[in-house]
């Protein structure tokens, strides 16, 4: 095949093609298209924003159960200071702080 027949074949097939793409029923499929993109993006945005709201929520209630745990160890263990004064027979005043810890049964 002689190399101008090609280039001229390009040519033709390069101008249609350009035609092809400004026409009106080529138009009404680009537009058709990105709506349906942009349904698909509004759809996957509502599927994030519902998987986000139910990790907060999960996020929530352990932060509620671990506070509530920790609660109910602190009642538990019950720690009372104590200090002691006591004054020798020389005049000497001795000064001592006692931690007790307290088990709740």
């Amino acid at each position: 095949m002689h190399p101008g027949l090609l280039v001229f074949g390009g040519f033709l097939l390069g101008t249609a093609g350009v035609k092809a793409v400004c026409s009106r029923p080529a138009h009404r499929a680009y537009v058709r298209g990105t709506v349906c993109a942009l349904q698909a993006k509004d759809y996957v945005s509502r599927v994030v924003d519902e998987a986000k709201a139910q990790c907060d929520d999960i996020m929530a209630e352990a932060q509620y159960i671990k506070t509530v745990e920790a609660a109910e160890r602190d009642a538990e263990e019950v720690v009372i200071g104590e200090t002691v004064v006591a004054e020798g027979a020389n005049g000497d005043v001795t000064v001592a702080e006692e931690t007790v810890v307290e088990e709740k049964a």
